[in-house]
């Protein structure tokens, strides 16, 4: 694996690290585990919204030397019998169109979404402090990755927003 891949693997990461973590604080996080004795073989992190009464399938984790083909499959009955048990009316596969979400019955949706992005921040533009390392993370790969252009974008909008 290559830096970038390494380091799209990294924030991949960082990023469900950080939706899981706050859906915890929140109380809106449903993780189930399927245990062999002592030894985890495999757990499904969920979001769970009792406002709109969905819970969201956004993980899977298991253990890789475990011989048992079954505990993906487990843990997702159990978890779609729970939010059926907890009145929410729909499960979210999430993304992808893998065949084994239609044996349980999964229909595809269109979902649409859309990004905003400043073109030119003025000095009314706040910046959250606390995304300061992720800022200098991202300026480090677009030098890394040679992309002069971005990374003096970057540079401009820090030295700004630090003086």
């Amino acid at each position: 694996m290559g830096r970038k891949e390494g380091r799209q693997t990294a924030g991949i990461v960082a990023q469900y690290r950080r939706m899981l973590t706050a859906a915890a604080r929140t109380g809106n996080l449903f993780l189930p585990l399927l245990w062999q004795g002592d030894r985890p073989l495999g757990g499904l992190g969920h979001v769970v919204d009792p406002r709109r009464g969905m819970v969201h399938f956004i993980l899977v984790g298991r253990d890789q030397s475990a011989e048992e083909p079954f505990v993906g499959a487990a843990l997702h009955y159990h978890s779609i019998a729970w939010a059926i048990e907890q009145g929410f009316g729909c499960y979210d596969f999430s993304h992808g169109n893998e065949a084994y979400k239609y044996s349980y019955g999964a229909e595809d949706i269109e979902v649409l979404f859309f990004e905003a992005r400043r073109r030119a921040p003025g000095d009314d533009n706040v910046f959250d402090s606390l995304c300061l390392g992720a800022a200098l993370t991202r300026l480090q790969g677009f030098i890394e990755e040679g992309d002069t252009g971005r990374a003096a974008r970057a540079c401009a909008q820090l030295a700004r927003i630090m003086s």
